[in-house]
């Protein structure tokens, strides 16, 4: 088990035992500064993902997910991916989703294991957004996204709460 980040060259060897999710990223990358206000690099961002995966990856197995990329790090540029990048490697799991917005589908990721967690976080992924529902739960049914009747039971209800101050 990968028990911490302490240097650049741990990454590339231990998390896993699977040093393919950065054959497409030059090294020096993972020192790139995520969160300039505090000096947080990309390679913290992994470590910490890697020490949070055994309590996060349950809520997140199975879900499809949105990423939110910040290839500029948290003050710059960002952007959502719900279709799941094409140069993903080959044991990324996707399930699909049908589009409300056109015809067809859309391929989204899943985070369902230390791998697909670490390559998300090496594309400064620093936002998981997931469905409420596991795959493969919903389908169209006359231009309507609905629950398949196998998966319908609700997992989880959601409350944001905005507090104003005043």
């Amino acid at each position: 088990m990968f028990t911490g980040l302490h240097n650049l060259d741990e990454v590339l060897e231990d998390a896993s035992g699977n040093t393919t999710f950065f054959s497409y990223d030059k090294r020096n990358r993972l020192k790139k500064v995520l969160y300039p206000d505090v000096g947080f690099t990309k390679a913290q961002v992994i470590d910490y993902y890697i020490r949070i995966a055994p309590v996060l990856l349950p809520h997140l197995h199975d879900r499809p997910i949105t990423l939110k990329r910040y290839p500029d790090g948290v003050n710059g540029f960002f952007f959502y991916e719900k279709q799941c990048p094409s140069h993903r490697p080959s044991w990324i799991e996707t399930t699909q989703v049908p589009s409300r917005r056109k015809e067809g589908k859309i391929d989204y990721c899943m985070m369902n294991d230390l791998p697909a967690l670490v390559w998300a976080a090496n594309l400064a992924d620093l936002e998981l957004h997931t469905f409420l529902h596991r795959a493969p739960a919903i389908t169209m049914h006359e231009n309507k996204m609905t629950a398949t009747k196998k998966k319908r039971k609700t997992l989880r209800i959601i409350f944001l709460l905005v507090l104003e101050q005043g």
